[in-house]
């Protein structure tokens, strides 16, 4: 069994079947996909599926974020702000150069007792990128064995290069990628864990028999991001709204919320103002709902632009 099934969760086995799994892999890949471009400039994914909310999944979602305060927090995280904000999108991550030969000082930063978000996170993301790279060179050749050829012999331009780096090196890829998440400090480096960790992520890391065997990784995990990201919206974070609308749009919580998707991308454009792809998204969702539920749905938002972040 994978060891990041230990990563993200060890708790009691709990009844999750294939078709859930199943579910839960399209939906992740589906959304990590569109990343980079969301990302940037908040483009619009055209969905063709339609769900209702139940009213159980309305109203826990509903006491959670009224519940919630902050995510979990480590000894070194400063006070959080409470202002709005949004991850710039033109952030460079990793050093030019060879991955092993930064990697070493990337980890000593990212291990220590007071490592920041900042540290964490770019440690994740280059054991990360190896991790993938080495998971796309061994869908283009043949089967080999692991670690056998971990990455290709040799890099595009648009990738690092992780020649010398090996299975070992991102095998705790999982745990700086959790501790910035956990951190919670307002950083845009913080708010970017939280993203990407609650976009599903770290599920990409199990093989499909480790999600059938262990399904309490996967509650685990939807109960960690859906924790980290009601904290970081709840604070202000544009990042976090937007990943819970698109969390409830498509079910990566469980049971899809048209309604939650439209409150949290309302509140969104009411902090972020109006831009094109923004406007478009906030109407698609709209088309969804009924007049009431539109209704309520603003009043929702506007409930919680008063009580979280009014001052821009």
């Amino acid at each position: 069994m994978s060891k990041a099934v230990y990563q993200i969760g060890d708790e009691g086995r709990l009844g999750v079947n294939k078709t859930l799994l199943t579910v839960v892999i399209v939906v992740v890949i589906g959304t990590l996909a569109v990343t980079a471009y969301r990302w940037s400039d908040r483009g619009v994914r055209i969905v063709g599926a339609d769900a209702s909310p139940s009213p159980s999944a309305v109203q826990s979602a509903r006491t959670a974020r009224r519940g919630s305060t902050a995510p979990a927090m480590s000894p070194n995280a400063a006070p959080i702000a409470g202002a709005v904000r949004k991850s710039p999108s033109d952030w460079q991550p990793l050093p030019p150069g060879p991955v092993r030969d930064y990697l070493p000082g990337l980890l000593v930063q990212a291990n220590a007792p007071n490592a920041t978000a900042e540290a964490s996170l770019r440690a994740f993301m280059a054991l990360n990128s190896c991790y993938f790279q080495a998971a796309r060179a061994r869908a283009r050749g043949p089967r080999q064995s692991e670690g056998e050829k971990p990455v290709p012999a040799t890099p595009t331009p648009s990738e690092p290069d992780c020649r010398g780096v090996k299975p070992e090196d991102w095998a705790d890829a999982l745990r700086y990628l959790k501790r910035a998440a956990e951190i919670g400090d307002g950083s845009p480096d913080s708010d970017r864990a939280i993203y990407q960790y609650g976009s599903g992520l770290p599920l990409l890391y199990l093989s499909r028999e480790d999600l059938i065997a262990h399904p309490e990784a996967v509650l685990q995990w939807r109960q960690d991001a859906s924790r980290m990201l009601i904290g970081a919206a709840e604070s202000g974070s544009l990042d976090a709204m937007f990943g819970l609308s698109s969390a409830y749009e498509h079910g990566r919580f469980g049971e899809t919320s048209p309604l939650l998707a439209y409150e949290y991308a309302f509140t969104e454009r009411e902090l972020a103002g109006h831009n094109a792809t923004v406007d478009a998204n906030v109407d698609r969702l709209a088309a969804k709902l009924t007049p009431d539920q539109v209704d309520s749905g603003q009043r929702a938002a506007h409930a919680f632009v008063a009580r979280c972040c009014k001052s821009r």
